[in-house]
């Protein structure tokens, strides 16, 4: 159910987006054969670029566990197969685990699991939080730092937990506007993340791990920023839709950022909380893997109601 600003009413059932992982290079052109559609979110490419871990929703839960695909002989095969939520997924640095969040001890932890077998261990302890949900977001290249996203009264915030020696979680940016989707640069000297502090979502960079002062990225509207591996581009998709390519550089005390430019145009799920990313990038940029939403013509209809404040006050007896 929604209301619109002038008040127009509008309810009926909800509509899960079934989409397609689809490849497409710089002009955006499709490369590859496109999965089966499916309910996937929060495609991550593994370091080694020969897999893709995904969450995809289990038709008999309505949970999304995550799956893992191998791109080079297309193979598909099952990670997580608790009813609870599983998605979110990081990979390590070596590419040997799996870091993502589960609520499937009642409030929602971050766990890990070896890719290939094994059980899952709560990979977070002292970062679950009660007053909202904790899942990570990204691994620093040499695998000491998960940078992990967590709701609480004033929105989403971004936390950092130490993945060597004791597991300690500390803040690393907390505003009273949502903030998303951090990346670390390959350096782990700079972090790339989407907030809304603005009124509406941007891309900004901040240097790690002071946290002190930004850089905006994106000029109208934009989320999802992605690193070249060298760390000389940055990419997010545009409010307009549209994956965008915008040059930086990373190795000096400062950072800066060229103009940005627009690649091609994508269809991807609207952005809701809790924000989970809906492509990958190779790791020389060339390629994008793009969680795509697949054409439904027999979507249910939604019915819409006019004037109905004036229906409700007539309903509800007066004293």
């Amino acid at each position: 159910m929604t209301v619109s600003p002038s008040g127009v009413l509008g309810h009926g059932p909800s509509v899960r987006l079934t989409t397609s992982l689809r490849w497409r290079d710089r002009s955006g052109a499709s490369t590859g054969s496109p999965t089966a559609p499916a309910l996937y979110t929060g495609p991550r490419l593994s370091p080694d670029q020969k897999s893709v871990v995904v969450a995809m929703t289990d038709a008999a839960t309505a949970q999304p566990d995550l799956w893992v695909l191998g791109l080079a002989r297309g193979t598909i095969s099952r990670l997580t197969s608790d009813p609870a939520t599983d998605w979110f997924p990081a990979w390590s640095a070596d590419g040997g685990r799996l870091l993502f969040g589960s609520n499937r001890l009642g409030g929602t932890a971050i766990f890990e699991k070896t890719v290939g077998g094994g059980q899952e261990e709560p990979g977070a302890e002292g970062v679950v939080s009660a007053a909202g949900a904790t899942f990570p977001i990204d691994v620093s290249g040499d695998g000491g730092l998960l940078l992990y996203g967590q709701l609480t009264t004033r929105g989403y915030d971004l936390g950092v937990l130490t993945l060597t020696g004791e597991r300690k979680a500390s803040t690393f940016l907390a505003t009273p506007f949502n903030e998303a989707q951090a990346r670390f640069s390959p350096n782990t000297r700079w972090v790339a993340y989407a907030s809304d502090e603005s009124g509406r979502f941007e891309v900004y960079v901040r240097p790690f791990p002071a946290a002190s002062g930004q850089t905006q990225i994106s000029i109208a509207g934009g989320t999802q920023p992605e690193w070249r591996r060298d760390g000389k581009e940055l990419f997010y998709i545009s409010a307009d839709g549209r994956l965008t390519a915008v040059p930086v550089t990373t190795d000096g005390a400062t950072f800066s950022a060229g103009p940005s430019r627009g690649l091609f145009d994508v269809e991807v799920p609207e952005p809701n909380p809790p924000f989970p990313t809906d492509y990958a990038v190779t790791a020389d940029g060339q390629r994008f893997l793009v969680n795509t939403v697949v054409d439904q013509p027999t979507r249910p209809a939604l019915t819409v109601i006019l004037n109905w404040q004036e229906e409700l006050k007539q309903r509800v007896p007066t004293r």
